[in-house]
């Protein structure tokens, strides 16, 4: 268990480095005055443009999963053509437990406008410990908001 949460810990940090990388490149973009740059960037920033090879993973161990949200990315959703479940079934095929309605077991959930770090269960009994580890509060989950401009109260 501890080194599960060593692992949840350490993708936590890489995700908000990675966001703090990606927010910086756009900061930058949002800058420069070249609009090729803009254009050429702008598809991967777009609601709904990501597809089923845009997953990273972070780290795989025997029972878990971890891997990166993207933002404005549903985890599962009908009438959603690319979801976190499909990039899931795409990048790892032989993973897939067709036990479940769509093919992986989610620890906890980030909402569809959150980027951040998901674990995945790759057998029940290890979804239902970890999902056990944040339900006795062992395990969490922290957010970063980056603003610009004023925040009024």
């Amino acid at each position: 268990m501890r080194r599960f949460l060593r692992i949840v810990a350490a993708a936590l940090a890489g995700g908000v480095a990675w966001v703090v990388l990606v927010l910086r490149r756009r900061l930058r973009l949002a800058r420069h005055t070249d609009k090729q740059a803009r254009a050429r960037d702008a598809p991967r920033c777009a609601k709904g443009v990501w597809t089923t090879s845009d997953l990273a993973a972070l780290e795989m161990l025997p029972d878990y999963l971890f891997t990166y949200k993207r933002h404005d990315l549903h985890i599962d959703h009908p009438e959603s053509p690319v979801t976190l479940q499909t990039q899931l079934c795409a990048r790892y095929p032989e993973l897939r437990d067709t036990s479940t309605g769509h093919g992986f077991r989610l620890i906890h959930q980030l909402d569809y406008a959150t980027s951040g770090v998901l674990a995945v269960g790759l057998s029940k009994k290890a979804a239902a410990r970890g999902a056990k580890l944040f339900a006795e509060r062992r395990a969490g989950k922290c957010y970063l908001a980056l603003v610009h401009g004023v925040l009024l109260f």
